[in-house]
């Protein structure tokens, strides 16, 4: 064959080509729009074959060259690759390192020669179902090259998924129905939009310019400026408001007007939209404000007292105590903000805003709402308060259990950093304007329970540094009202987390940690006994019902914590905190539960034995049966506490009674132990001294309230000493 029958042939072969690529396109098209009128994709890849692969990797080297190198002779070798390809549809499935296709790569280099080959080749700038060319070219803002692709035949109108500026890559996996097979799930395949809605999201004004005033195309069905307002686009908001006014009171898909989603975005947003006859009263569907919104939402937290001023001074101080569906207030929202991270907000402005600065934001517009007359004792769906709210997202965020306290409302954990003087604070603030310590949560707990019980939740090891911060909120409750035997409910709760708390340090196994735990409960001890904790509290429940009930009485929930210790040593701990109860007016004579008498038999007879509720039984009955207790003394170090605390007549009774039930008892498994029957012997056997039982006579005169009155007493230091601490 002659040279010039070759090219004819070639140019037979490169015209046959194209004419198949044509047919080809028509069919696919007509597949797609079948597809999408009666199907549920509108796009369906075609799935690349090995030479195609290899093909198109070689044009991706080709691209890389040219962006150093820009020589007429490599495009003129990609036209040459191309025409070896007879399925150009498959080409955009074929990605490179970095997850795009090669038109999105050309894009992205701003390569124009390599896209009009593309074009002028056959590939179509409308057919993919993520990143379109004209969709990519508008988020990346290039003004020149979106006139290209417009003039080259991009449809303005398509709305496409979006993966960039992350790879086109799976993810999650669904399984089917059947689990046979895996479907993947991208990016794209959600939230689909126009090309203006991209350059809109990315604030590119001029390309927003273009594609409205040059293409003279309004999507009201997508609403552009609520698109800005959501975005923060500044610019674009100020452009599309002047073009469109009527767009500023219109509400959207999601019934929502450019107001509610500029507010996020700080004061100047709300300003701009407030000038432009924007309702400030506006709500949403779930009946949330601006105020709300702000709360929830804030992007920018320098941003937060700011337009909070702002737009209580426009009239929507009228609305500060509105309530959404879920029954929460504006002041619901800004309490999630308290001790929030100011690194966790997604604006880079706050690089300057320290932590600190940032917890004075949250401080001060929360004085600014309660100074709005802002009402901190609206109780929403769930029966939450602010002031439980503001505890209840401590003991979120302090909790180890990761499937503890959670609320629709709150953060992930990792956003907060937790300060415990704005937290005291804060709660200075809503008890100051009217907060009602003593509301109780819908599950029944009050403000103090719920500290309380965030106390169980932090690490032990951290106590150091939460120590003071607790005590400080724990007392500034009590001295704004709040009482820890308020209602029979809340005294149960405080007594049962007490208890929980000294388990919990005695089971520990570091001796550091577990002295700094005693410590702090021996504090808590002391303040809850301060303001009022009722220690003498009695019940008409009998024993059987406090067994699952727990006990309202502080001095027996601390002996039965002789159960769960873990050397006689513990035994030091619990003689601690009963001393401290005691010095606060713990009375042990009390029986604070009526208990059935029991069956007990001897060789000849079967009577009833009436059994006392004393603590005192409660102890001797738990230590019996071990004689590994009673080394060291320390059991008996707690044990004569009560010898020289209690009444003679009431004291003997229950050494007497325990001595008999030591023989006759027939719930018990084990036979005492002798070192406990020697004791119970000798100590009731032997009177106390004139000097002992003077002293229990000076603490039923004082009515055991040796902390506050002992100092009172006429007597030398070492006298008072001797009565105050029971020795």
């Amino acid at each position: 064959m002659t040279i010039s029958e070759i090219n004819n042939t070639e140019e037979m072969r490169t015209l046959s080509q194209k004419v198949w690529r044509g047919l080809h396109n028509q069919l696919s098209g007509i597949y797609q729009y079948l597809h999408l009128v009666f199907g549920t994709s509108a796009y369906q890849p075609t799935a690349p074959s090995d030479e195609t692969v290899n093909l198109v990797n070689s044009l991706f080297a080709l691209l890389q060259q040219l962006q150093s190198v820009r020589d007429s002779a490599l495009i003129v070798r990609a036209v040459e690759l191309l025409n070896q390809c007879e399925d150009l549809d498959a080409l955009p499935e074929v990605l490179n390192e970095s997850g795009f296709n090669l038109m999105q790569q050309a894009v992205l280099h701003d390569d124009t020669d390599f896209l009009l080959m593309l074009i002028q080749e056959g590939l179509n700038l409308n057919k993919g179902k993520c990143s379109l060319p004209l969709h990519l070219t508008c988020k990346v803002g290039n003004l020149p090259l979106v006139k290209f692709l417009l003039h080259h035949g991009a449809d303005p109108n398509m709305e496409i998924g979006m993966c960039y500026p992350k790879p086109h890559l799976p993810v999650r996996h669904v399984p089917s129905r059947f689990h046979f097979l895996e479907t993947d799930i991208f990016s794209c395949d959600s939230d689909h939009q126009l090309p203006v809605m991209y350059a809109i999201q990315e604030d590119h004004l001029q390309v927003v310019r273009c594609l409205i005033d040059e293409g003279g195309h309004w999507p009201s069905h997508r609403r552009p400026l609520h698109h800005a307002c959501k975005y923060g686009a500044f610019n674009s908001m100020r452009y599309l408001t002047e073009i469109r006014p009527q767009e500023v009171r219109a509400i959207d898909h999601q019934g929502w007007t450019p107001l509610l989603h500029a507010v996020q975005w700080g004061r100047r947003f709300v300003e701009y939209m407030e000038e432009n006859g924007s309702d400030m009263h506006a709500r949403t569907p779930s009946e949330q404000t601006a105020l709300h919104l702000l709360f929830q939402k804030v992007c920018d937290p320098s941003e937060l007292y700011d337009t909070s001023r702002f737009l209580l001074g426009t009239g929507l101080e009228e609305d500060v105590n509105a309530v959404d569906c879920s029954g929460n207030s504006a002041l619901h929202a800004l309490i999630g903000q308290v001790n929030r991270g100011a690194d966790s907000f997604p604006t880079s402005s706050t690089e300057d805003l320290n932590q600190d600065d940032f917890n004075l934001q949250v401080l001060e517009t929360l004085r600014l709402l309660l100074g709005h007359n802002c009402d901190p004792n609206i109780v929403n769906n769930s029966g939450i308060t602010s002031l439980h709210k503001l505890i209840l997202t401590f003991d979120f965020v302090i909790s180890n259990d990761p499937a503890g306290i959670t609320l629709e409302t709150l953060p992930m954990r990792e956003k907060y950093c937790i300060d415990l003087d704005t937290l005291h604070d804060a709660m200075g603030m809503l008890l100051s304007h009217g907060a009602d310590p003593n509301t109780a949560t819908g599950a029944g707990r009050t403000p103090l329970v719920l500290l309380l019980h965030s106390m169980l939740d932090v690490d032990p090891t951290r106590l150091p540094e939460f120590h003071s911060g607790l005590l400080h909120c724990l007392q500034l409750l009590c001295e704004k009202g709040a009482r820890p035997s308020d209602s029979p409910s809340t005294h149960s709760a405080t007594i049962s987390t007490i208890s929980k708390l000294c388990q919990r340090c005695l089971l520990l196994r570091d001796p550091a940690v577990k002295e700094t735990m005693h410590h702090f409960i021996k504090d808590v001890l002391s303040l809850l006994l301060s303001q009022g904790l009722d220690s003498n509290r009695r019940t008409l429940i009998r024993r059987k019902e406090q067994q699952t009930l727990g006990s309202c009485n502080l001095l027996i929930e601390l002996v039965k914590l002789a159960q769960h210790i873990r050397q006689p040593s513990d035994f030091s701990f619990i003689h601690d905190w009963t001393l401290i109860a005691m010095q606060w007016g713990a009375d042990p004579d009390i029986e604070p539960y009526p208990s059935d008498p029991i069956i007990c038999h001897s060789q000849s007879s079967i009577f009833l034995k009436p059994k006392s509720t004393q603590p005192v039984n409660h102890f001797m009955y738990q230590i019996q049966d071990f004689v590994s207790l009673f080394e060291g003394g320390h059991a008996e170090k707690l044990l004569m506490l009560f010898y020289s605390a209690m009444d003679h007549e009431a004291l003997f009774s229950c050494l007497n009674t325990a001595k008999f039930m030591s023989r006759f008892d027939p719930t018990s498994t084990k036979t005492p132990s002798h070192g406990f029957i020697r004791l119970i012997n000798s100590l009731g056997s032997h009177p106390r001294s004139l000097q002992q039982i003077s002293r229990v006579a000076v603490y039923k005169a004082m009515d055991r309230q040796l902390k506050l009155r002992t100092h009172h007493l006429p007597l030398p230091p070492p006298i008072q000493n001797f009565i105050l601490n029971i020795q």
